[in-house]
């Protein structure tokens, strides 16, 4: 594991978001993409695929279908019927931005867990909806669903929830008790609930993922999203796809995705899927191994050097949201002094209001590029 895991490829040059857009001399511990390679059955099929010279229009397959209900009922114990998916090629985003089209009207509302990835809140406010805050609970230093608050913020024009599970950026991995308060609030409410489940396959040990669909009811409106992407480090690759029990909001989505041509998968996001989902599994659990061991070292390492900080032990995904503000620094004059000493973390702030003094850091690197990032961030504090 090790020995793989170790030894990443040289990312610069190759039109990299996370490394080309960084200056040269920076250590990118930021954006949410693994320095790892990909598995190798998953170059394999797509080297495969890219033989045949003709990359037409793709009809969905038996195989891909199997390949996604395997993968559930094997990791999730979730039993979906092949006729609850729907593809949604451009990528989870995008489908969680037709969802809110299709779903609600300029001017309705719909609640996100703060901090939260802000990409989920453009998708709401640059359609001319609402945001509606559901901060966490953060009981020293663990971030937990407030289904009290949650209750108190619905109004009649609330539509939408749009739930991130496990939670980027804290790295939570909601609850059976969590997850079944929140169904029961949006249930009684007839509020549609999104659950993007895109980490769900990064689970640290001693954590279970629990996809909310399969805690769905009959009529329970619940479209859970799911993708390789993340797990596979396929994110150049899009594909994801929409798990929906509820007959009725299914045939408005698949009305939705044909009149916007939405209704065939990508030929190489399915490729990848199959190969990912079907061979990869092991590849993807001595991933975790290692993303936990660089938890660890990064642990060991702030308490030994940087003790000002504060880091919320993750639960799921390869991140770390770590604490500044015992630092005492303005978040610009921080982020600043991080840039001059050749690292980069993600600004909390790009996570809301509430991530307002706090960082994020990328785990899924080396262990040499995460201690080398550390260092740097070290020597920014301390100048």
């Amino acid at each position: 594991m090790s020995y793989i895991f170790d030894k990443t490829p040289d990312r610069r040059g190759t039109h990299s978001f996370k490394w080309d857009t960084c200056d040269a001399d920076v250590v990118p511990l930021w954006v949410a993409d693994m320095d790892f390679p990909c598995p190798e059955p998953i170059t394999i099929a797509l080297q495969r695929r890219l033989a045949h010279p003709v990359y037409g229009y793709t009809a969905g397959s038996r195989d891909h279908t199997e390949a996604i209900t395997g993968w559930l009922d094997r990791r999730f114990q979730w039993a979906v019927k092949p006729d609850w998916l729907v593809p949604a090629p451009p990528g989870a985003i995008h489908a969680i931005d037709s969802m809110i089209t299709l779903f609600s009207e300029p001017g309705d509302e719909v609640i996100l867990q703060t901090p939260g990835y802000q990409p989920l809140s453009d998708v709401v406010t640059k359609q001319g909806r609402k945001v509606i805050e559901n901060p966490l609970d953060n009981k020293s230093g663990r971030f937990t669903l407030d289904s009290n608050h949650l209750e108190s913020v619905i109004s009649g024009r609330t539509r939408i929830l749009i739930l991130c599970s496990p939670h980027n950026p804290t790295g939570r991995v909601w609850t059976l008790g969590e997850l079944e308060a929140l169904l029961d609030i949006c249930r009684r409410n007839d509020i549609l609930v999104i659950s993007d489940e895109v980490h769900a396959d990064l689970i640290y040990n001693g954590y279970r993922h629990c996809p909310l669909g399969s805690l769905a009811r009959a009529g329970d409106r619940v479209v859970t999203v799911i993708s390789p992407s993340k797990s596979f480090n396929t994110s150049g690759i899009p594909q994801s796809t929409l798990v929906i029990q509820n007959d009725q909001v299914r045939s408005d989505v698949r009305a939705y995705m044909d009149r916007a041509q939405l209704n065939l998968d990508s030929i190489f996001g399915s490729v990848a899927m199959i190969a990912a989902y079907n061979e990869c599994e092991d590849w993807l659990d001595d991933v975790m191994a290692y993303v936990q061991r660089n938890f660890a070292t990064l642990e060991t390492y702030l308490a030994d050097n940087l003790p000002q900080l504060r880091v919320t032990r993750p639960e799921g995904t390869y991140l770390c949201w770590v604490d500044f503000r015992n630092i005492g620094k303005d978040q610009d004059e921080l982020y600043g002094k991080m840039i001059r000493a050749g690292v980069r973390l993600s600004d909390g702030r790009d996570f809301g209001g509430e991530g307002v003094g706090y960082f994020r850091v990328n785990l899924a690197c080396s262990e040499k590029t995460l201690l080398e990032g550390l260092k740097r961030l070290q020597a920014a504090l301390n100048s």
